[in-house]
Formats: structure tokens, sequence, C-alpha cells
């Protein structure tokens, strides 16, 4: 199944969530295959568009959603033009679909919402109960560190803002079983993959503490 496509953030029917703006802070840049791009749609859509039409620069977007901050970032431009006139501010292209799909932007390509990322996590772990521990652990699935097995020490976020306004965030973690796979392999790869499986964890169990909340009101 095409989830972006058929089933957008897990909603049927929903799509091209990515290519609408709507009330989030969300812009479709920085495009940096501008020029390439104008090329393949002059080629392959209407030889007669320009790069205007494709596009919108600093000055021209910080002042059409000056509240938004990823708008009033200058290393986000040029981005793909988007349509405020209509609901949601979609690109120009999107039309219950996006109309350029085969010769998209890379920054298109590229892109994966927090819902498909969290999808993809999540069949990448289990969760693994140790006699020999104080707590519960994770196991990785499949890939380079399949069968490796390792538990969360202290969580905390960052006291300074990343250049997207988010508080980063930190942790320690414990190596309980490495399988077998040499303690040097385990560089910046492994430690983004349990970053992405930690946010998920985190989000399963604010939901879970939400639904149990929930409960005992009743």
């Amino acid at each position: 199944m095409n989830y972006c496509m058929e089933q957008c953030q897990g909603l049927k029917g929903n799509n091209g969530e990515c290519c609408h703006i709507r009330d989030k802070n969300w812009i479709i840049g920085k495009v940096k295959d501008d020029k390439e791009l104008l090329a393949r749609v002059q080629k392959e859509y209407d030889k007669n568009l320009t790069w205007n039409d494709l596009f919108i620069d600093y000055e021209e977007g910080s002042k059409m959603f000056p509240d938004k901050p990823d708008w009033q970032n200058k290393n986000l431009y040029p981005a793909m033009r988007v349509r405020p006139e209509l609901e949601g501010s979609p690109c120009v292209f999107f039309d219950n679909g996006c109309k350029i799909h085969n010769i998209k932007s890379d920054v298109c390509k590229e892109y994966k919402c927090q819902w498909l990322v969290n999808r993809e996590v999540r069949d990448k772990f289990v969760y693994v109960e140790s006699k020999s521990q104080d707590q519960t652990c994770i196991g990785i699935k499949g890939g380079k560190f399949a069968g490796v097995v390792y538990k969360y020490g202290r969580v905390s976020f960052g006291k300074e803002e990343d250049e997207n306004g988010n508080l980063p965030l930190q942790f320690q973690y414990d190596i309980v079983d490495n399988n077998g796979i040499p303690r040097e392999s385990f560089g910046d790869d492994f430690f983004n993959l349990i970053g992405d499986i930690l946010v998920l964890v985190m989000e399963e169990q604010t939901k879970h503490e939400s639904v149990n909340r929930k409960d005992n009101i009743k």
C-alpha cells in the first residue's frame, strides 16, 4: 500500500498532508534542485511555466505566513509554491494527489512524516523482558544490529532549542546483549536508530497513560 496516497497519517482515504500547510508550522522547502525540477516540469508538464510559478523566495514567503517560524527561516528557501486562497494552502501541484509525483523535488522524495517514520520504526524492535534486568529491554529486529538487546538509562531534554525550535532529546543506554557484534560497530547509525525507537516508545507510553487516565475518570 502507498500510505502517502491512500492512508496518509493512518487515516483511510486521506492523502497529501505534507502537501498542505494548514494550521501547522510547515514549509515545503528547502528545494535544492529547483532548477532541475523546473526543467523536468517544463518538459513533462507545461513548457510555459516559470520559476515563480513553482517556487517562493524568502521575500514573498516570509510575508505570506508571518506567524509561522519556518516561513521566517531563510535557510528553508526556495520553497514549493502553495495556494493560500484554497483550503489548507496546498502545493500548486496538489489536486487530490501530486500531479508531478513521478518527477517531484528531492525535498518531497526524501521527506517522511512522523507517522510514517513511526510505522517503519515499529517494525524494527520488540520489547524484551529480562530476568537479569530491572526494566523492560528493547530487542532489535533485522538489519545490521539484529539480535542486539539494550535498555535506556536517563532520558532528558536539552535546555536550548535547535534550529527548528525543538528541544533535543538526550538519553543514555546500556547494551545488554551485543549478539556477537563488535562494540566498535555501535556508531552513529545505531545511536540514531535507538533514538527513533525512543521517540516512538515515549509516544506509546504517553498514549497508554492517557487511556488509563480516561478509564479512571469513568
